[in-house]
This record gives C-alpha cells, structure tokens and sequence, in this order.
C-alpha cells in the first residue's frame, strides 16, 4: 500500500480586484514605486539576473526562467538533435545519469545554459505515476521524465525530427548497423527488417540486434546467441504490440524502439522507428541472478554464484547492508572496479521517513533503517547503516537472468513448470466462477468444464465441417478450449489432459513464462491434449479460436461466446478485464504459496486467503493491482510477507512483482494496540482492517447486546445443526448473522430431510460468517481508532518533518478502551499536517456538492495498510476522531442494512459498482432509510461515488468495464457539519 496524505486544496473562485474601480479611490503612488514596477521580477524576488535591455531585439532577454535568448536556444536546439544516441545514458547531448559517478542529472542542470540544452518547456505528469517531463525543441524532440522530489531525470524520449543516429556493430565487426529515426534499420546500409507478424523471424532480428547493441555499448553483458531468438526467450528482449503501434524493449540497455501499425503496414513502416525511450538502467551484478519467486518464510531469492570475487550473492529480504555491499556489489575483487557499481546504487538513493529505496535494473532492494531512535527519521544525508535490511524487492522485466519458477532446477531447460500450473488454476477459476454465477442465477443452469467436447469442434472432424456453421451449447464460456502449459497429470485420462501440453504450448501460444513481460493466452477448437494430433483451429478469429494479450483476450472470448457478442448479457462481474486479472492473481498467489516445494502441478486445492487480498486500479479499467498480505510466518522480528502484482490488462502487459516484509513504526503500532493474543507479533493478527478499526454505525445499528449473547456473538453466529440454529436465534432475539440461501456452500450439517436443515448463510472463504472479523464495530465495542471517540492523545508535533507524536493505550481487551492498560504507546506518525484551509475531509452536502470540512491530518498508511485520519484537538490534547480516508483497504465496508428484508449493502476494495447499484435497486426502501446517493460522471455514463450520508461513508469509483470498480473509501462520522 502507499503512504500518502490528502490535501484537498481549495481554489479561490473570486478574487478581489487589483486595478482601480468605480468603488475605488484614486491614491498616488507612493515614492519609490517605480522601482518596483514593472522591473520583470517575479514578486517578493529583489533579483533575477535580468540582462535585456529596453532596445529592440525580439530574440528576447535572460532570467531564471529564460535561461537563454532566443538565438541562443535556438542554435543550442538545432546541435541537440543532431547528437548520436549512445545506450543506455545518452542522448541530445547529455549524459541522463551525469557520469561516471551515477550521481544522476537533475532537470536544472539539463537546461544550463553552458552544458545543457537550455530552458525547457513544462509538459506535467505525462505518465500519471507523479512524475513530470519537460521538453526542448521547436516540436517536442526530447523529452526528460524527471523524479518530482529530487529532480533527477529517469529517462528520455527521442521522438520525429531527431536526426542524431545510433551506429554500432555486430560482435565480430563485420557488421554494421544504424538506427535513424524515421528511416529504416540498415545493416551494412540495407533495409533490415523486423517482421512482427512472425514470431520466430521477429525473434532472429531481435536478437542479432541485441547482441551488436551489447557487444558496441555494454560489452559486459552477456552475449546472446545469434541465429536463435535468445534474446526474447531469455526475456532480455520483448516484443510488445498496441492497436496502432509497436515496441521492441531491448531491457538490459534500458531501449524502447517504437514504431506504428507494426501488424498491417506494409514495410518499410514496421522497421521504420518513430520514437526511441533510453531508459537508463543501472545494471548491477546481481541484474543477472536467476529469482525464485515464492511466498514461504524466506521469500523470493536471487543467487548469483561465480563471481569473481570468489563470494556467491544471495538477494533476499533480511540481508544486512554489510552483507549485501560485501557479496553482491563489490564482486570485481578489484576496490577501483567496485566504485563504478557502488556508484551507480548510491546514486539512485532516495528516501523516506524510515527507509532507503534504490533503483537497479532488474530486481530493486531497499533498506529499512533499523535503529531509528522514537522521533528520529532518514534525513537526505543519511546512508544506510551495516545492520540495515532488505525489507523491499521489486523484480521487473529488467532482470537478466531466468525465472527459476519456469526452468529446471539445474537451469539448463525451461520446462514451464510455473506458468503452467498458474495458466491451467487461471482457467479452472474462471470456468469455476462463471459457473458459479449462472447457477446463483439459474439453478437449473447447465454447465461445462474445460475441455468439453459439447463447447468444441467434432473431434475427429466429419467430412464436411463448416466451422462457420458451428453453434456453441447453452452456457458455453468460451474458456473450454483454453490452451494450458501445465504437464499431462494422467496418461490414460485423456479428458483429464485436454489442454494441458506441457512446455509445447510455448508452440501454441508464443509466450509464456513467470517473467514479466507480455504473457499470451490462446484458445483452440479442436484440443485434444497432443500437439500432434490437430490443434487447427488455434489463434485466429472467432469461432476458430483466439490468442492474444492474457486479459483482454480472455474477456473478448467470453463476451463473443458467453455473451454472444453482447458484454450485457455477462454476469455483472464477468463484465470486464478486471474479472480475469483478479483469477490470474487468484491462481499466481495459488502457485507461489506452494512454489518453495516440488513443483505443484494442480492447485486446486491451494487455499490463499482473501481476507488479505485486494485489488485497484489507475486509469480507466487498464493499469491495475494486486496486493495480498500474507500472514503465516510472522514472528517477532519477521513482518508479514506483501506481495503486490501490477500489469496493464488492456494491452496485457505485466510490470513486476513486489514483495516487501517489513512496517513502519506508526503501522506496527496500529497492529500491537488490535492484539488479541498478546503473544502475537504485531502483524500477524488480521484485525486491522477499515470496518474493524475505524468502526460501522450499519453493524453498530444492526445488532443489540442481549442477556446471552453480546451483539458480536450474534452478528458472528456460527452454527452446524438446526438445534444449535434454534439456540442461537432464541438468545439474540431474531439478531442473526445476515442470511442468504444464494450463496455456497451452506455451512450446517443438516439432521434428518431438508425441512429440518437450518438456513443458509454467506461465508467467508475460511468458512465463517461474513461478519466474524469486525468485533470492533458492534454495539459496545471500541478500539482507539474509533470514529467519534478520542482514545488518542497528541503529545508533540515537529513541524519540519511533517510528522507528529502520539499516545495510543494498549489495553488487555482491544475493543474494550476500559480495561487493563498493559503498555502506552508513544508514537511518531508522518505524514502530518495541522488543521488549516485546505487541509480536511469532503462531505457530502447532497447528490452533486460536496463541503470540505476543516482538520488536521494525521496518516498512518504503512506496508499492509493505508488510513489517513483527520481530527480535531480538544483542550486537553486527545484527538476526536471524524474521518478517514483509504485508497486501499482490507476487508468489507458496509454502507446500509435494508430495512425490510435486513440484507447489508457491502463492498470490498475492487468490488463490482454495477452489484451495488442492482441492490440499490432491488431494495427500494434502502434509499431514504441510509441516505444513499449515486453520483454519476458529469456525462451520467457511469457513477463516480455511491455515498450513505446516514452511516457515514462515501465510495469511489474507477470507470473501465460496466460501471466500474470501488477504488477508494471515506468513513466520516455521520451528521451536519
């Protein structure tokens, strides 16, 4: 999750006016103002080292704006474009990581006026990550996406009207290439082409173009193996593919090589680059180990062995930074050779309140500062201390070496055992879920597993088959013929086999593999578990079969067969990408659960548990995440295991993995105060979720404590039989956990004919009630971080780190502020901000206007959580608790009880908008009793927030497939503000 704070800035809407009015009078101006006036200094800046005079020259002066005059950047404009480009660090004349020292160039030093390029024009956050680009030339040549706070550039853009060239030659020097924007690839000064429309081809050309890069530029990589396509089955080279444009990665030199319509135009357009990304990568020794990537008490791991130091590295979370400097940065066994990879990571070093964050090709590594006094925090000159550790590994594409999930275990043979078992659980889970949701709709629904002959061609094909002619059998998904790499399980079971082909689906697909990058699905009509035996019918348009990016093409053949071409008649949550995304995660974290062990090739009966998994989006319905905490191996100097999965699922690409095991103080904090078991380590409890923590007025309202039973024991009632059914409902008063005879499995066993059986309920996937892990939102109970109560104290606040210390009690009962007070904490949360304008909360004043109320902000967002709470400060110094804010939460958050019929209006992170508005719907009465609002886009095409102002909470929503997605939450104490 992602610390953050909201500042919700407000814009004046009327100012008033600076020039004289017909209600002003007229004052003369007072002595000395002329000075003052118009001197073309910014205001409140006596000097800005203007030098342009009154005379006429149109060139225009120099300031700290204009850094050059106009002939000056002109003439500086037209020598950039003309520089070579030289991978991976330069470009229109500079060099992005300023040297030999890797210290990095920042955006100011890029525009001086001697060494740089002159001033540069303002583009903003191009990439939507935070980041701003800036650009020079007359049409926007060269582009620099620079990091916000250091400056330091991350990358260029090089785009038409860039003439400088790239010259290098084949390892062997008889060779020689050049790559010229807008003109074709030449080799020895002939066309060289790239064919995208054949893999194999395309596969040759890109790595006979790799290897020459690496032999001219970065010679201490490894060759790759010309006349094969190593370089993309190795992953050092992909090949990525949108609607209109295309783009060769060569990821070790960190080279993006753009060009358009790469599948339909005729040559020399598809070899023709049109846009040329010079990433910058810092690659380090340990770019080259070989990652497992595994969810036990380890972790992921990287060992990179022969090196020449004599020392093997081992990358993992809880390596020291002795440790990791010793074995994995100074490898050469040479002090002078070590300083150019000590460079390169030190001088990517930045840095948060607790920790220090890198940035190397491949896999990142970044430090927790472990011995941080209470109130002390990572301040710009600090590095990391010996005992540091890796408490954070990213892996991307960028890796050199194999994924050892899909290789054999002496690393001689990709044998696709990961991505295999991950591709097959995928397509069970979809075929499972979707079947799943046409029987809660139709019990009488019939059904089909993968592999069904009734969803495929007649195998063998009679004599005169006109696939054009074929019809699909009702509730066909589409997915039956599902092409998996997962091993043949059975030899003499052949249904059991359909679709499952081994490391010969790679010859199906084209790509597979656990490494980042652009993973394929594909679907054929014809399966028949060997590759030999037909497989005709694969990868071409409907009904023939598909292939194609993993989700989207997953999505487009359920809508054309399920759906029969129309997204309306899916099941609300099979009506976008997301849906598949979410199975692919399902089915990944399935795998890596098991991936420490030997290999796993059914995975069926894996349980992750999704009590600790979400999902959210960036952008319209393409830029998505996964995050799941796991919890099983906590200990107290082990934090729980985050793992987060990113991809763009609309042009299906995978980004990394992200593991990270460690908190900060502020979250660990929150963990200890919610212990149960005060034996447990902070962490390893999952109690901090939203509704648990910040409370629910709906459960509060719901459930009543009764002479028997409090109104958790009745919300969270567990029963097994239809007399232990009988004693429960007697004891709460009709109070029962919510009912609801749609969902499975019913939980009870019944005694004797089905009269006799008890009702069903909802379930959780550990097998108990929806409503089991949120004790502190009943009636009766409170945590300190109660909305409306004040269980906090606020001791100091240091203004200059934007940080705050509190008191928060530990209490023997987490959900009982009055009982036994076993320790007081004392902690430093940041970021902090005091109550001021702009700084607050929004509510909701009614369907279309919101009011920004007024108080300080305190976050305490860490690894596993995200919550920034706003209060206010009373007399004595505790804090009244009124919102909170979350861009990622745990668990359900419950926006109202229907007054009818008692079912609850619920939402997880990522829940499906178009759910919440069909119970909207089917419960008229909900509407007035909880105050429910749907506001919808300024087009009305979707809705952008569903609000309960009577409970408190206000959801938003991410547009993309249907009505979207719940990516964000506020709960706010309910009334007038």
């Amino acid at each position: 999750m992602r610390t953050w704070i909201a500042l919700l800035l407000t814009s004046p809407v009327a100012l008033a006016a600076c020039e004289d009015g017909p209600k002003q009078t007229f004052t003369t101006a007072p002595s000395g103002a002329a000075k003052l006036w118009n001197d073309g200094l910014t205001p409140g800046v006596t000097d800005q080292g203007a030098k342009q005079g009154f005379q006429a020259d149109f060139g225009g002066g120099t300031n700290k704006q204009n850094i050059c005059t106009g002939e000056q950047r002109a003439a500086k404009w037209a020598w950039m474009v003309k520089q070579p480009i030289i991978p991976p660090t330069i470009a229109a004349g500079l060099n992005g990581v300023g040297g030999e020292e890797w210290k990095g160039l920042t955006i100011e030093q890029a525009e001086d006026a001697k060494t740089g390029n002159c001033q540069s024009e303002s583009l903003g956050d191009q990439f939507g990550d935070g980041s701003l680009v800036n650009q020079w030339g007359d049409n926007g040549e060269v582009w620099a996406k620079y990091n916000i706070t250091n400056h330091k550039i991350e990358w260029f853009t090089l785009s038409m009207g860039y003439e400088g060239t790239m010259d290098f030659k084949s390892r062997d020097g008889k060779d020689t290439f050049q790559i010229h924007m807008g003109t074709v690839i030449t080799k020895n000064q002939k066309p060289f082409n790239l064919d995208w429309n054949d893999d194999k081809a395309f596969g040759l050309a890109a790595t006979e173009l790799a290897d020459a890069l690496f032999a001219t530029f970065a010679p201490e990589l490894p060759a790759e193996k010309v006349g094969t396509n190593s370089c993309i089955e190795s992953g050092h080279c992909t090949q990525t593919v949108f609607p209109d444009q295309g783009a060769l990665r060569i990821h070790p030199l960190g080279l993006h090589l753009w060009v358009s319509n790469p599948t339909s135009a005729a040559q020399p357009i598809p070899s023709t680059f049109n846009r040329i990304d010079l990433r910058m990568p810092r690659v380090m020794p340990y770019t080259l180990g070989a990652p497992i990537m595994k969810l036990d008490a380890v972790g992921p791991t990287a060992d990179i062995k022969g090196l020449p130091s004599g020392k093997d590295c081992t990358i993992q979370l809880g390596v020291t930074w002795k440790d990791f400097v010793d074995h994995c940065v100074n490898v050469t066994g040479d002090a002078t050779k070590d300083k150019l990879p000590m460079n390169k990571l030190l001088g990517s070093i930045t840095h948060d309140a607790e920790a220090y964050f890198f940035d190397t090709a491949g896999i990142d590594v970044d430090f927790q500062a472990v011995g941080l006094a209470d109130t002390q925090v990572v301040l710009d000159a600090d590095r990391p201390a010996q005992a540091d550790k890796v408490v954070h590994l990213l892996i991307d594409e960028g890796t050199l070496g194999h994924f050892a999930n899909d290789w054999s275990a002496d690393g001689t043979a990709q044998d696709l055992h990961g991505s295999g078992a991950v591709y097959f659980e995928f397509a069970r889970l979809v075929q499972s879920e979707i079947n799943k949701q046409l029987k809660a709709k139709n019990p009488a629904a019939v059904t089909h597993e993968l592999g069904d002959p009734n969803c495929l061609f007649p195998n063998p094909l009679p004599d005169g088959f006109d696939p054009k002619t074929f019809q699909y059998a009702e509730n066909c998904t589409g997915f039956e013929g599902f092409v998996s790499a997962a091993s043949p399980v059975s030899p003499t079971d052949a249904d059991v086999n359909k679709n499952r082909l081994g490391p010969d689906a790679k010859y199906i697909i084209g790509s597979l593999g656990m490494k980042p990058g652009k993973p394929i699905v594909a679907f054929c009509m014809d399966a028949t578990g060997d590759i030999n035996a037909g497989y005709n019918y694969c990868g071409s348009a409907d009904p023939y079969g598909a292939q194609g990016a993993m989700w989207d093409t997953a999505f487009q053949r359920v809508r054309m067969v399920l759906g029969q071409g129309n997204v309306a008649l899916l099941p609300p949550e099979v009506r976008d990408r997301r849906f598949f995304f979410k199975q692919y995660v399902l089915a990944l974290l399935k795998y890596l659960t098991v991936a420490g062990t030997p290999a796993e090739a059914d995975l069926t009966n894996v349980q992750v548990d999704t009590n600790n998994l979400f999902f959210d989006s960036e952008g319209a319905g393409q830029y998505e995440f996964a995050e799941y905490v796991d919890r099983r191996f906590v200990t107290a100097t082990q934090a729980p295991m985050d793992v987060t999965v990113k991809a763009d699922i609309l042009n299906g690409t995978l980004f990394d993995y992200d593991f990270t095991r460690g908190m900060y103080r502020d979250e660990t904090a929150m963990y200890r105060v919610m212990l149960e078991k005060l034996t447990d380590a902070p962490g390893k409890e999952n109690d901090v979720t939203l509704t648990n923590l910040f409370g629910s007025p709906v459960l509060a309202a719901a459930y009543s404590n009764h002479p028997n039973k409090t109104a958790y024991e009745c919300g969270s009632a567990d029963w097994h039989n239809l007399a232990e059914y009988q004693a429960i409902a007697t004891d709460c008063e009709g109070q029962l956990p919510p009912l609801d005879p749609t969902y499975a499995p019913a939980y009870f066993v019944p005694d004797g004919a089905n009269k006799d059986a008890p009702p069903s309920m909802p379930l959780r996937e550990n097998g108990k009630p929806i409503l089991t892990p949120y004790k502190g939102a009943f009636a009766g109970n409170a945590t300190p971080f109660t909305l409306g109560t004040q269980g906090m104290k606020l001791l100091q606040t240091f203004p200059d780190l934007q940080a705050a210390q509190v008191e928060v009690a530990h209490t023997e009962n987490p959900y009982d502020p009055t009982s036994k007070v076993v320790e007081t904490l004392k902690v430093l949360v940041e970021p902090w901000v005091p109550m001021q304008p702009g700084v607050g909360f929004l509510w909701p004043v009614n369907g279309q206007q919101d009011k920004l109320v007024m108080a300080a902000s305190m976050d305490f967002s860490g690894v596993t959580t995200s919550a920034n709470v706003s209060y206010k400060l009373n007399d004595d110094q505790t804090m009244s608790l009124l919102a909170v804010e979350t861009i990622d939460f745990l668990g359900d958050i419950f926006l109202c009880q229907d007054p009818v019929s008692g079912d609850l209006l619920r939402t997880k992170m990522y829940g499906s908008v178009a759910t919440l508005v069909d119970w909207i719907a089917s419960h008229p009465g909900s509407q007035d009793a909880c105050g429910l609002i749907v506001r919808y886009s300024p087009y009305g095409n979707f809705p952008d927030y569903i609000i309960s102002t009577t409970n408190g909470v206000r959801v938003g929503v991410t547009p993309g497939g249907g009505y979207g997605r719940v990516n964000d939450a506020t709960l706010f104490v309910p009334g007038d503000y």
